[in-house]
């Protein structure tokens, strides 16, 4: 009977330890695939703050983006260029402090000003609080086609 119950506990044990090592047949991976049944899916959101004087230049989704935030003080000025198509885009700093949100070239964007207080020993962005400050909240992202 004692041997019954060692050798019932073994096989346990070893039954216990090939499940746990055995390869899944799929293997998750922290990256989207880039199609999904024939549709490209696209990347996240390129989000970024950009202080006064800064200028910004990247890719996203095969279109190349720069942004230049020209000055804050006494107008907001900023200008964006999407595939070599510029706007301009100024703002009274006494404006209502509403975002300001377009879409062009199937690409939809958004620019806030934005506003750091601490709470809780944390900075956390408030948006939308006046057009009277240096930094601002920039987005874009694939557009509804």
């Amino acid at each position: 009977m004692y041997n019954a119950k060692k050798i019932t506990f073994i096989i346990f044990l070893i039954v216990l330890v090939i499940g746990c090592v055995q390869k899944p047949d799929i293997v998750p991976t922290n990256q989207a695939p880039e199609t999904i049944q024939g549709e490209d899916i696209p990347p996240a959101p390129k989000q970024l703050y950009i202080s006064e004087g800064q200028s910004e230049q990247f890719t996203y989704w095969n279109h190349n983006i720069t942004i230049d935030y020209i000055s804050s003080y006494p107008i907001q000025t900023i200008e964006i260029t999407v595939d070599g198509i510029e706007k301009k885009i100024v703002k009274e700093i006494s404006e209502s402090p509403r975002g300001i949100y377009w879409n062009d070239l199937n690409l939809s964007f958004s620019l806030r000003p934005v506003a750091w207080e601490t709470r809780d020993g944390k900075r956390i962005p408030f948006f939308g609080k006046s057009w009277n400050t240096t930094e601002l909240y920039f987005e874009v992202s694939k557009g509804v086609n």
